[in-house]
């Protein structure tokens, strides 16, 4: 995981397991999710809790996913997600 201060934000998507890392790491706070279509973003602050839900759930494991330099699977998927590192936490 790379340097965050407190307070700080994480954007990230699944393609190299980035996001799959932060959402097993207990320390960020996922806040918002990102979708995209055509030449639009927006993010998203709902339903937050049906994401970064994994189909296989053994194969959240953090070592593995860093190991294969690829995320995993969910059952609700975004364009990338969006964490905040709590402070003191």
């Amino acid at each position: 995981m790379p340097f965050i201060a407190p307070g700080g934000l994480l954007l990230a998507n699944t393609s190299h397991g980035d996001a799959s890392v932060a959402a097993l790491d207990p320390r960020p706070d996922l806040v918002a999710t990102v979708h995209h279509r055509a030449d639009d973003y927006r993010l998203d602050e709902r339903h937050l809790e049906d994401y970064l839900v994994p189909t296989k759930p053994a194969s959240a494991d953090a070592n593995l996913i860093r190991q294969s330099g690829r995320g995993i699977a969910y059952t609700r998927t975004a364009c990338a997600y969006v964490f905040r590192f709590t402070p003191g936490a």
